[in-house]
């Protein structure tokens, strides 16, 4: 997966990127987010943070221009869950749920909560890929009762887990989406808008943010295996 998150900045746009891959059944995912946009004078490119989670534990390598407060020179730092929870006064369970969310799946979940029409804008290629352009409204209670009656097996508590801390971190319960479908019924693209004024995260509340962030995330590479 690739995604793209277009925050408004003091000087402008802010664009976060990054590619990863996701083992959804284990779960296991990967993630190198480039950062360079927030730090000024850095070029595209020169500030990747690299991140590893599989359900207990983030492992994080810092680029070098941000790993100086690291000991003995080091580039990349583990962060348990069930620790930092303890720590900062978070549920281990909300933290995790955080990060679950962050789960390709579970962004794709989401659809099972489309709720009334759905609008059809045409056919589109994503990288190559034939796809219906799709715009709906989520309604992210629906996306939780759809996954709890008709989704079993090791993921789907996980999924429901996830999509019910999405909605606690997005601040709201409809949210329009759009999606583009190819012939087998994958998703190759999401799209959305988070509004930050009522978006939060566990230990975060009470901090004040403004604004609307853009997100973008395109799927490929169905099936193939993930190392």
């Amino acid at each position: 997966f690739e995604f793209t998150m277009t925050l408004d900045g003091p000087t402008g746009p802010l664009n976060l990127t990054a590619k990863g891959a996701s083992d959804s059944s284990v779960p296991l995912m990967s993630l190198d987010m480039d950062m360079a946009s927030i730090i000024p004078g850095t070029p595209p490119g020169g500030a990747v943070v690299s991140t590893v989670f599989d359900g207990k534990a983030v492992y994080i390598r810092f680029p070098e221009e941000l790993a100086a407060g690291l000991p003995g020179g080091k580039r990349w730092a583990r962060l348990d869950l069930a620790a930092l929870s303890a720590g900062a006064g978070i549920d281990a369970g909300d933290l995790a749920a955080q990060f679950n969310s962050s789960d390709p799946l579970a962004n794709i979940a989401l659809l099972t909560g489309a709720a009334g029409e759905i609008t059809e804008v045409g056919t589109e290629e994503v990288r190559g890929v034939s796809t219906r352009h799709l715009k709906m409204t989520v309604d992210l209670e629906k996306a939780t009762e759809q996954l709890t009656s008709k989704i079993s097996g090791p993921s789907a508590e996980r999924l429901k887990v996830a999509v019910t801390q999405a909605a606690h971190t997005l601040g709201v319960t409809q949210m329009p989406i759009e999606a583009w479908i190819d012939a087998d019924g994958l998703p190759r693209r999401l799209a959305y808008e988070m509004d930050l004024s009522k978006a939060k995260a566990p230990g975060a509340e009470g901090t004040a943010a403004t604004g609307t962030a853009q997100v973008s995330m395109e799927f490929f590479d169905f099936g193939e295996d993930v190392n």
